[in-house]
């Protein structure tokens, strides 16, 4: 391990001070603590602070800052395994990053003509492996190089963040929106190329406009979905996902935030009304955007009531079955042949497709006489042209939008003759219908 100017003590001790209650003596608390005392301590603040700058902003300019932290943490003790550890894994993850930004630069570098796109993604790069290890000599000697070119790129995308603010400010609307993301894509690629507090500066403003933005689109979310105006609510989450594109990503934790609220409320809202596969659905959408812990048991609780009434409706399919099978055999133990036609034809008479057809399969059990089955085939023949009837009358019901009827009219179809026409197909589409219709009138 490197040897450490002793003048990082002070900052130790100004470190661990910074840590302790704000009650009391905070230097006698300072002076009070042991080596390893002091060691957990820094080590717990770097831990911190790699995780909330460099693992989630990718503020990799402060890794020099945070490896200190460890550094010293060894010196007051050399057997703390956390300080050592993450030594290590800084250290591994800017030789990486350097190599890696640097293969990127070259690259574009050797183009022979490059968009300005590319001048920055080149120049982004260089910046980026020069702040993650000032003394690697091929990023300086890069970043000297490009000096000018930064420079220039710097002061372009500062004037592009300027002029795009001037223009939030007389527009509204999507155009707004359109202008303060331009702006905050504009001083945040100015800020990657010059951490100045200018470039910071303009950036945070850029963003602090549109972050107004999108809360004001999530609180509008928020009062739709609570008067169960759904699909309104939704309109206003993807205007969320619209900016947070517009601006690479700013906003994501926002929108899954907004998206996991609405999806969550509209999964109870289908379960409460016993719809359990747009609630399963829903709440599935819910976990995708944020695997929050009541959208999970609210999925669990679903799942388990599917389960619940799949069973129940099993159970009444096998006593119905049953109950038919039973009737069917005590009828054709005392009903004749011609009894069970002359019911037939009485059914095919009314319309009633479906007790015809029911009639005529009870009919075809009694017999195995040639004639017999002759008659029914002429059953038959008039049955299908019931069904034909029945199929016309289900259509123009559906297209004079009288769902219900449509639907009482195909479902006779579709029990005589599952793949006759469209009738399985218009049935489906009446059934959505009348269920929306049902839903909007209450």
């Amino acid at each position: 391990m490197p040897r450490q100017s002793s003048c990082i003590f002070p900052l130790a001790l100004a470190i661990l001070m910074s840590g302790c209650a704000s009650m009391g003596d905070d230097r006698f608390l300072v002076q009070s603590l042991d080596g390893e005392a002091k060691a957990a301590a820094l080590a717990d603040r770097g831990a911190a602070i790699y995780n909330e700058y460099v693992a989630r902003d990718a503020a990799y300019g402060r890794l020099e800052e945070v490896r200190k932290y460890f550094v010293v943490a060894l010196r007051f003790d050399p057997s703390n395994a956390k300080a050592a550890q993450y030594i290590a894994k800084i250290d591994n993850f800017r030789a990486d990053f350097v190599r890696s930004s640097l293969k990127a630069a070259r690259a574009l570098e050797a183009k022979q003509k490059r968009m300005p796109d590319e001048d920055y993604r080149m120049v982004a790069s260089i910046q980026a492996a020069a702040q993650a290890d000032p003394q690697d000599e091929d990023a300086a000697a890069l970043a000297k190089r490009y000096a000018k070119l930064r420079s220039g790129l710097v002061e372009a995308y500062a004037a592009q963040s300027e002029a795009a603010a001037a223009k939030a400010r007389d527009a509204k609307g999507t155009a707004r929106e359109d202008a303060l993301a331009e702006s905050y894509i504009a001083a945040k690629r100015a800020a990657a190329l010059d951490p100045s507090d200018a470039a910071a500066s303009r950036m945070a403003k850029a963003l602090a406009e549109l972050r107004v933005v999108i809360e004001g689109y999530s609180s509008s979310a928020g009062k739709l979905a609570a008067k169960a105006s759904f699909e309104a609510a939704e309109r206003e989450v993807a205007r969320i996902a619209a900016i947070d594109r517009k601006a690479e990503g700013a906003f994501v934790a926002d929108l899954a935030a907004a998206a996991y609220d609405l999806n969550l409320a509209w999964a109870k809202s289908f379960e409460s009304r016993q719809r359990y596969a747009e609630a399963a659905a829903k709440a599935d959408k819910a976990i995708a955007a944020k695997r929050g812990a009541e959208a999970v048991a609210l999925r669990k609780r679903i799942g388990d009531k599917v389960l619940a009434q799949k069973k129940k409706t099993d159970q009444q399919k096998a006593a119905a079955s049953a109950a038919a099978s039973a009737a069917a055999s005590a009828a054709n133990a005392t009903a004749s042949f011609d009894a069970v036609l002359a019911d037939v034809d009485r059914r095919i008479a009314s319309g009633d497709a479906v007790g015809a057809k029911e009639g005529i399969d009870s009919a075809a059990a009694l017999t195995k006489e040639a004639a017999k089955l002759d008659q029914l085939d002429e059953r038959r023949a008039k049955l299908r042209t019931v069904v034909a009837k029945l199929y016309a009358e289900g259509v123009a019901a559906y297209r004079a939008e009288s769902f219900k009827s449509a639907v009482e009219l195909l479902q006779a179809v579709v029990l005589v003759d599952a793949d006759y026409e469209q009738a399985s197909d218009f049935l489906a589409k009446a059934k959505e219908k009348q269920r929306l219709v049902d839903q909007y009138s209450k």
